[in-house]
């Protein structure tokens, strides 16, 4: 096996494991062990568990923000980019899962922090585009705030997605994420719109690859 593909292997399987069982309860031996390598293979390519959430991370944020500016270019209507939007903050998050999330809530906080605005940052960007073509096209209210209305759904977002709080919660991530997409938008829409978007269902769109 070549030398990058090995790295690459390495690193899937340790996203795969984490987002399942957190990466507190995955060692390097039993990463090691599913790809069939020594630990003194998997040393010659990573320093240890710490680089491999780090790495994880940013890759799911460049993920993130390719997938988001993606669906923003596409010619679609503003009610099928906002179901897009949803059915793929939906995906992201149940593909990242609680216990990797609550893993760095509580053990990796400038991970986390580092998470937090990223969100904050392609929420503000993502919904101010939003906002403007559903104005333009006739399906968002002339008369709204954009700025308020981004802060105030910043808010509800940073005070819910919080993996202390969704333990606590008999709700997911993915749950919480669409009903506040729904609650927040189908405020501002005109008749027309809010109807055209409750008959459609949250559009299926290709679980995030996270390659390069």
């Amino acid at each position: 096996m070549k030398s990058d593909q090995t790295k690459e292997k390495i690193l899937m399987v340790a996203r795969d494991k984490f987002f399942q069982y957190g990466f507190r309860r995955v060692s390097i031996d039993e990463i090691a062990v599913e790809l069939g390598i020594s630990k003194k293979t998997f040393y010659q390519f990573y320093e240890g568990k710490d680089e491999l959430v780090g790495q994880i991370v940013e890759r799911m944020k460049r993920e993130v923000k390719a997938n988001m500016n993606g669906l923003l270019s596409q010619s679609d209507s503003f009610i099928d980019k906002l179901n897009k939007m949803m059915a793929f903050m939906g995906q992201t998050v149940s593909l990242v899962g609680s216990v990797f999330a609550q893993d760095l809530y509580k053990h990796k906080h400038e991970t986390w922090k580092g998470i937090q605005d990223f969100r904050r940052k392609r929420i503000t960007d993502t919904f101010s585009r939003l906002l403007a073509e559903g104005v333009s096209q006739g399906y968002l209210k002339k008369d709204m705030n954009h700025r308020i209305f981004i802060m105030a759904y910043l808010g509800a977002v940073e005070n819910i997605m919080q993996p202390n709080v969704l333990s606590q919660e008999s709700f997911s991530a993915r749950d919480a994420l669409q009903a506040l997409v729904r609650m927040f938008f189908t405020g501002i829409m005109t008749e027309t719109a809010r109807k055209q978007f409750t008959k459609r269902g949250i559009a299926i769109t290709d679980v995030i690859s996270f390659k390069e």
